[in-house]
């Protein structure tokens, strides 16, 4: 199923109108728990070969920066973005003396400069983001730098992005190197209701297209995670 199609878009928009929305998708993620994270957890690590050059975009505490380290072995390289100071912090700290993994405290998106980041009091990062998703959020200044500016020389090869809602503006910093052929797959997370809270409703059907255009056989690995391959 295309969960960017207009017919999905619109029966997501009725169900957050009703209000039933983010408890059924609660529920099924419950119901499906282990395999729901499983399916796209295992298509993300065997797209990844050793030697590769992996970037982890959204790492935060660096749980999947340190399997794509394991993944990649010493031939390879890991470049892990995480904007939220507290996060940055413990990945870190997780990453401390992995001599094939970099990391950057920075925002990817598709302008360079400033902007707010919110920190929603979750302890672990989760609904951290450049958008607002709790009242008490504390508000910190982060570096946003647009990707294709940390693509030479070595561009990479599988790219894991999981930035709650801004999934869109980091694929469009990414349009210099969306061409490039060594770039093998794009794994993303699609946050559909923190795209439509930002009025950007076609947003995920926006970034299929983009991929396709870029020469990605794109499918939905889930109705939240994107598989993007060439």
């Amino acid at each position: 199923m295309d969960y960017s199609g207009a017919f999905a878009i619109k029966a997501r928009a009725f169900g957050q109108k009703l209000g039933v929305l983010r408890p059924m998708v609660r529920a099924y993620r419950r119901l499906l728990s282990k395999s729901y994270e499983d399916r796209f957890h295992n298509a993300l690590l065997n797209a990844i070969r050793p030697g590769d050059v992996v970037w982890d975009i959204g790492a935060n505490v660096g749980f999947y920066t340190k399997l794509f380290a394991d993944r990649v072995g010493p031939s390879g390289a890991v470049l892990a973005f995480e904007p939220s100071p507290e996060q940055f912090a413990s990945l870190t700290a997780a990453i401390a003396g992995r001599a094939n993994v970099q990391t950057q405290n920075v925002a990817l998106s598709n302008a360079s400069g400033t902007a707010n980041f919110y920190l929603n009091g979750s302890g672990i990062g989760v609904t951290d983001g450049l958008a607002p998703s709790a009242g008490n959020a504390r508000v910190v200044e982060v570096c946003v730098e647009r990707a294709d500016r940390f693509g030479a020389p070595n561009p990479p090869c599988v790219i894991k992005i999981d930035v709650e809602g801004f999934e869109f503006e980091v694929l469009q910093g990414l349009s210099g190197l969306l061409p490039n052929q060594a770039l093998r797959a794009i794994f993303m997370e699609v946050h559909f209701l923190q795209l439509a809270n930002r009025g950007l409703p076609d947003a995920p059907r926006d970034m299929m297209a983009i991929l396709r255009a870029a020469g990605f056989n794109v499918r939905w690995v889930d109705p939240s995670h994107i598989a993007a391959i060439r």
